[in-house]
């Protein structure tokens, strides 16, 4: 029985977590329609502050296994609700006044060469089809997030809205944690039963697995957290960040708990905000040093990070060696199939190894740049609002959500998870958009007059810490 229970488990992994199977049919449940459809009329009428906010509440309460076939193309309702807010942004000329910067150039670059080298691999017109549909959902979701959330009111409306979501997610979590039955399982796509591993339930809630359910409430923590320092957010911030805990704790996994300890450290480094190049380079040297007095590579230390029984930590290690090892089969333009590399090879839990071997050394190249163009404009955002705390933290609070991401993309894939790919690119866009943001005049010393900052930060649009006073009100450690 323990076998073939094993065996289930593993066809479930090599289906993408289980979602595969749900591919090129039609599965769609009438409290999902009914849902898309007023979503999708939500998109389309609301002010566009808001109109980002039906993808989020879609993301966090529907399994991604709902879906129509249309015409042999697989559109699931995350899809369905990108054509209406593609179509709400061109009646409205919503992109109309978007500067474009060097990281909207990045994120071009990124998606059209992966999906480039993808098709030129594998030379197969269903593969195309396949890779034509991930490019809709990567540029859709960053280009509509680039053209709705334009300044920082938006941002802190939005993660206020989030933060009021996790707590009945948390709660159905809770129940699932209880009775082992998964509440969203109803709809289908997901199981009924929730997985056990070494004897503990590992709840997934609507999403295909429950890392990937961990991971996507972890990454929002250094945002709740900068609402800690905010008055009248306070205890809506504490109890989402509670939430979250509790999200992270049923599913047992130990990625979401390194995403948790990760999202701590970011605000850690809060006071030596002003000394980060040199922790980065201390960072980078103590990794070098280490790596060259240790048996085993440095990356070997992944396989020593373990918070759950049944930890597959050395997996990853194993990943992120064999992709190093075999750097010459999968440089030029990826390569079909790494389940020769060893066992179990075929799960790319590695967002960067993911990139490198379905796109290739330029690739994953790019992407990293992403990555690092973002950190480098949450660097710019903080110190241009030197002496306005809410929007440093703010500004902070992105780039550790960021850095939150990539910790957690050493050990999980969100490629194949537009729930996740949905946060990621809520952060990066938000700081594409917030790069053009006009800053604080340095004479007058008032912020910026910001679109929905009154309604976001109970402020007037140029209120800003009018008097010593005000800033004193701050907490000393971050201010």
């Amino acid at each position: 029985m323990m076998a073939l229970l094993m065996l289930l488990q593993e066809q479930w992994r090599k289906e993408g977590f289980g979602e595969a199977a749900y591919h090129n049919v039609t599965t769609l449940h009438p409290v999902a329609l009914v849902a898309t459809t007023l979503l999708g009329l939500a998109v389309l009428v609301v002010p566009r502050r808001y109109a980002s906010w039906p993808l989020i509440l879609l993301a966090g309460f529907v399994p991604p296994a709902q879906r129509v076939i249309i015409a042999t193309l697989d559109f699931n309702l995350m899809r369905l609700l990108l054509l209406a807010g593609s179509l709400r942004i061109f009646l409205r000329a919503e992109h109309v006044g978007v500067r474009w910067g060097r990281l909207d150039k990045l994120v071009l670059a990124w998606a059209l060469v992966g999906t480039a080298a993808y098709v030129v691999l594998f030379a197969s017109f269903s593969q195309l089809i396949f890779k034509v549909g991930e490019l809709y959902d990567v540029l859709g979701l960053y280009f509509y997030f680039r053209c709705t959330i334009r300044g920082w009111g938006d941002v802190s409306l939005l993660v206020k809205m989030i933060a009021v979501i996790v707590l009945p997610a948390s709660v159905m979590f809770v129940e699932e944690s209880l009775t082992g039955r998964n509440p969203f399982s109803f709809f289908g796509g997901v199981r009924e039963f929730t997985a056990i591993r070494e004897g503990r339930l590992r709840c997934q809630g609507p999403f295909v697995h429950a890392i990937l359910a961990g991971t996507y409430y972890a990454a929002w923590i250094p945002l709740f957290m900068t609402f800690l320092w905010t008055q009248g957010s306070r205890i809506l911030a504490f109890f989402a960040i509670v939430a979250s805990l509790v999200i992270v704790v049923t599913t047992a996994s130990s990625t979401p708990v390194v995403g948790v300890m990760a999202a701590g450290c970011a605000w850690f480094f809060w006071p030596m905000r002003h000394q980060m190049r040199l922790v980065r380079w201390s960072l980078v040297g103590t990794l070098f040093a280490l790596h060259m007095v240790m048996k085993a590579p440095v990356w070997h230390l992944i396989s020593r990070i373990s918070f759950s029984k049944g930890s597959t930590s050395y997996h990853r290690f194993r990943l992120i060696d064999n992709f190093i090892n075999h750097a010459n089969e999968w440089a030029l333009i990826g390569i079909k199939d790494t389940g020769r590399w060893g066992h179990s090879m075929y799960d790319l839990t590695n967002q960067f190894v993911r990139e490198g071997v379905r796109g290739g050394f330029i690739a994953m190249v790019l992407y990293i740049l992403v990555v690092a163009e973002g950190f480098a404009i949450a660097g710019r955002l903080w110190r241009r609002y030197e002496g306005y705390p809410r929007y440093q933290y703010l500004a902070w609070g992105l780039g550790g959500c960021l850095f939150t991401h990539v910790v957690m993309f050493f050990s999980i894939s969100i490629s194949h998870s537009q729930q996740n790919m949905a946060g990621f690119f809520i952060v990066i866009a938000a700081l594409g958009s917030l790069e053009f943001v006009r800053p604080p005049s340095r004479s007058k010393r008032r912020p910026p007059r910001i679109a929905g900052a009154a309604e976001a930060d109970g402020l007037p649009d140029d209120a800003g810490p009018r008097s010593i006073a005000d800033r004193a009100s701050v907490p000393t450690f971050v201010q």
